[in-house]
């Protein structure tokens, strides 16, 4: 699938116009193709985005970046991002961490 978060922006900049909101971060990201990302994992030992997802790559986001190539990338491989991911956000210091860690 051809993707590109600039085309992503644009077209949620173009969806706010048209909607006639005002352009707020918030608006922005609600008509973003996917409004948030918690997790993003990046496989193949490449450390870029390479324009991938850079509005949802922002600080309530962990990336994890692994060696493993993605036809490789298991369960266990999942498991294992999953649970640095919960650890990570548990000992975030920003205000989602801070509402996660009062509802555990």
């Amino acid at each position: 699938m051809p993707y590109t978060s600039r085309h992503e922006i644009t077209a949620s900049v173009n969806k706010t116009i048209q909607s006639k909101q005002q352009a707020t971060v918030e608006t922005l990201s609600q008509n973003m193709y996917i409004p948030h990302t918690d997790l993003m994992i990046r496989t193949s030992g490449e450390i870029r985005l390479s324009d991938f997802m850079l509005w949802q790559a922002n600080d309530r986001c962990m990336i994890y970046f692994t060696n493993v190539l993605w036809p490789d990338f298991g369960f266990w491989h999942l498991f294992y991002a999953i649970m640095k991911y919960q650890f990570w956000k548990l000992k975030s210091n920003d205000v989602y961490g801070k509402e996660l860690k009062k509802t555990i």
